[in-house]
């Protein structure tokens, strides 16, 4: 579905999540999240990760609504596929 010149990828909120936290120190970085999508009040989605590896050298951690997160994910997926 087009809504003027953009492209609506989701028009429910399948599920949304809290708690991604990034950490940098002198030897990296640590990048940690929970693993609980809720829908409304309901405690849905159970062991799904927020955190998704682009590549060899990136992580994608995300908060939000779980559709846009994996369409996200898919479109840096492919980008970076060609890049490499």
């Amino acid at each position: 579905m087009h809504a003027g010149n953009s492209v609506l990828h989701s028009q429910k909120m399948i599920g949304s999540g809290t708690s991604v936290l990034g950490i940098k120190y002198n030897g990296g970085v640590v990048i940690c999240a929970d693993i609980l999508w809720t829908y409304s009040f309901l405690s849905r989605f159970r062991r799904i990760s927020r955190i998704a590896e682009l590549g060899t050298h990136t992580l994608l951690g995300a908060t939000g609504n779980l559709s846009d997160f994996q369409s996200l994910f898919d479109s840096l997926d492919r980008i970076a596929y060609v890049i490499q």
